[in-house]
């Protein structure tokens, strides 16, 4: 009888690895990146390198979908701006893994009707030109994988004409997005700052009131009745509460609601494209968020 675990482990080895997705190569690049920036001068050129490679792996593994070209762009960016690092740490064959890159996001680009991104298209226009002005020599054309030796060409095979079925076509479900932290918490934020407005506006009226019947009882130049006199002091202290849970409330909703705006307006832009400026989270082993800017 096979242990759980030997069955386990002979399960794992029948499906074999897990595929790699964009998510992982995106974590590889964020990691190689911070090894780069603590790397000593003789290993930093050949890190960037290698963050900028799993950057441009990433620009390949994202599925098609209605965000796809902003991701690809993000990505695309991201892996040029890591190529030029490298570029200018020593690793000078950055430039032609550079140019490929660019040229492979230029003909998805061009495959879009006319005016379509055309931010991405200046942008991608300028990157190009930036690489082609440090490039020192023409870049070899990317490596083909030779063919077998004896291998011949297959005889041609006339495939049967494909059958028409008629009835609705079974589309596959677009690929799930994955959730905007940010918008999320910039939202519940934005929320509750505001809800803690209504609760300030409350307490002011009530503190309103609260004082207008203890100047209702007052009367200059008179004392107050000693029969009203515990009255008057019981309205005097809640006016006063009321008064300070206006102001502690008037903070916090005040904080919450520009920490809101902050996070609803980050989000907008770092998933709008071209992306020149991105505050994403970081997956883990590195965990935190990650801010890059380009000039």
């Amino acid at each position: 009888m096979f242990p759980p675990s030997a069955a386990l482990s002979l399960l794992l080895a029948l499906a074999g690895p897990a595929p790699e997705t964009w998510l992982d190569h995106e974590a590889a690049c964020g990691r190689l990146e911070d090894q780069a920036k603590a790397a000593d001068s003789a290993d930093r050129g050949a890190t960037y390198f290698a963050a900028a490679d799993e950057c441009g792996r990433a620009f390949e593994k994202v599925p098609a979908g209605p965000r796809a070209m902003d991701q690809r762009s993000h990505f695309v960016t991201e892996a040029h701006r890591l190529y030029q690092q490298a570029h200018d740490a020593g690793a000078h064959a950055a430039l032609c893994s550079d140019i490929r890159m660019l040229d492979a996001f230029a003909a998805q680009l061009a495959a879009l009707p006319e005016g379509a991104r055309a931010e991405d298209r200046t942008d991608m226009a300028k990157m190009r030109e930036e690489s082609d002005a440090q490039a020192t020599a023409p870049c070899a054309p990317e490596p083909v994988a030779p063919e077998p030796v004896g291998a011949t060409v297959a005889p041609t095979t006339v495939a049967p004409p494909p059958i028409v079925r008629s009835g609705p076509v079974d589309r596959p479900p677009p690929p799930r997005q994955a959730p905007r932290q940010l918008r999320l918490a910039g939202g519940a934020a934005l929320g509750v700052g505001l809800g803690l407005g209504v609760g300030v506006i409350a307490a002011v009226v009530r503190g309103a009131a609260l004082h207008e019947q203890v100047a209702s009882m007052t009367h200059e130049g008179q004392l107050i009745p000693e029969a009203d006199a515990e009255r008057f002091a019981d309205l005097d202290a809640r006016g006063h509460r009321a008064d300070n849970a206006a102001i502690g409330l008037g903070a916090g909703g005040g904080l919450l609601t520009v920490a809101g705006a902050v996070l609803l307006i980050v989000d907008a832009r770092r998933h709008a494209a071209p992306r020149r400026a991105a505050i994403h989270p970081s997956v883990l082993p590195t965990a935190g968020i990650h801010f890059s800017l380009r000039f």
